[in-house]
């Protein structure tokens, strides 16, 4: 019975899924999935892209000519509503704006993301894409409103889908409601798009660029299905109650698992013996919770590998630094920290230890991990990916000539 079930609930919702592709489809013929976000690799870049892009919206003297009307919208949704037309016209925002040097128990100083100072107010953003706590970030970022805003302050802890801040980054001693707020991609600045959308239908150029920003958002917080097949998969769900709770109870990281050792392991290994490379990972490979991933090395490296890695929780990236198990002091001391050093591959992120040849995130459709990535992971589509991005690695660090230990 419960096979019957389970195998007519994946019948729906394989209708609902190609119906939404024939939806997407014919966006694609319209032109609706042009996105210049995506098309110049922007989509995930913090400060490059969102932190800019808002904070230009925000500017009362920004190029999109609305004066303080978008900034004013955005207050309200901060439940900021007490300033005169003259206070939102003389609003000051800056970007990645430096507080100071980080003090050495790292309570203060820093850059924060996006800073709107508008009468004797003061709008603290820390902007969170993809990117994992620092320690103490949110502290000095309170720490720095209470003593120089006078207390006027509001800290905003700005993430993809409202996630709290982490007691790492507020040192367990701040309160959310209290001595910060979350705001969300995927709610807040949504709403405040598409509110700014009717603000600008008088400026057709800012008007289609917060198109397709809204759009990118909806992307980036798996939005996208046409919310009607939506609907209608959750229709066919609600119908096979108990195979769905079966499915549920399984969980997805076991699946995610399964099709990693069924069609992803065996072409890794492969791949490192055909190129001469010893390929391991962790036992619990693709965990949602915990820090995990998977490594390359040559022979001839002692302690160095090529990750693939994700801390707890976060998101998928590369990088060479020491394998599991060996001496990260040592490896420092070995590998040294310099741009000389850093890979061209990893040119759009900060290089920082334990990273001294760089890192960045994969793909960003195989960044989150998960189920989303489950087709590219059968179809080989995510293991080409990999392939390609070892060699590259491999290519670039024979070409600067850099021995690892």
């Amino acid at each position: 019975m419960y096979m019957s079930d389970l195998e007519n609930l994946l019948s729906e919702v394989q209708k609902c899924v190609i119906k939404d592709k024939q939806i997407k489809a014919e966006q694609f013929q319209r032109g609706e999935h042009f996105n210049v976000f995506s098309v110049l690799n922007l989509r995930t870049n913090e400060t490059r892209t969102h932190s800019a892009f808002l904070a230009e919206l925000l500017n009362p003297h920004g190029s999109h000519g609305c004066g303080a009307e978008l900034l004013k919208i955005f207050l309200e949704k901060c439940e900021l509503t007490a300033f005169s037309e003259e206070d939102l016209q003389h609003a000051e925002v800056l970007v990645e704006h430096y507080i100071g040097k980080i003090s050495d128990d790292q309570s203060e100083g820093g850059r924060i993301d996006i800073l709107v100072k508008v009468a004797d107010w003061s709008v603290i953003i820390e902007n969170k894409i993809y990117a994992e706590d620092q320690y103490n970030q949110i502290l000095r970022y309170y720490n720095y409103g209470r003593t120089k805003c006078k207390n006027k302050f509001k800290v905003i802890y700005l993430t993809l889908n409202g996630n709290d801040a982490s007691e790492y980054s507020s040192s367990n001693e701040l309160k959310t409601g209290e001595h910060y707020f979350l705001m969300s991609y995927k709610d807040d600045i949504l709403d405040f798009i598409q509110k700014s959308t009717i603000a600008t239908i008088q400026r057709p150029l800012v008007r289609e660029t917060l198109i397709q920003y809204a759009n990118l958002i909806k992307e980036l917080t798996n939005q996208d299905m046409n919310s009607q097949q939506e609907q209608e998969m959750f229709e066919a769900m609600a119908k096979h109650a108990e195979a769905v709770a079966q499915m549920f109870e399984t969980g997805s990281e076991k699946y995610v698992r399964w099709v990693h050792e069924k069609y992803v392991r065996p072409q890794l290994e492969q791949f490192a013996k055909e190129n001469d490379l010893i390929y391991d990972e962790v036992e619990y490979v693709w965990s949602e919770t915990e820090a995990n991933g998977f490594w390359f090395r040559k022979p001839e490296w002692q302690i160095s590998a090529i990750h693939i890695w994700r801390e707890n929780g976060g998101s998928y990236y590369s990088g060479i630094w020491n394998m599991p198990g060996t001496n990260q002091e040592e490896f420092c001391q070995k590998v040294k920290c310099n741009e000389e050093n850093k890979l061209p591959i990893y040119k759009n992120q900060k290089q920082k230890e334990p990273f001294p040849l760089g890192w960045d995130y994969l793909r960003e459709d195989f960044a989150g991990g998960g189920v989303s990535i489950v087709p590219a992971m059968i179809n080989g589509e995510f293991v080409e990916y990999i392939k390609d991005l070892i060699l590259e690695i491999l290519k670039q660090i024979e070409d600067k000539g850099i021995k690892l230990p």
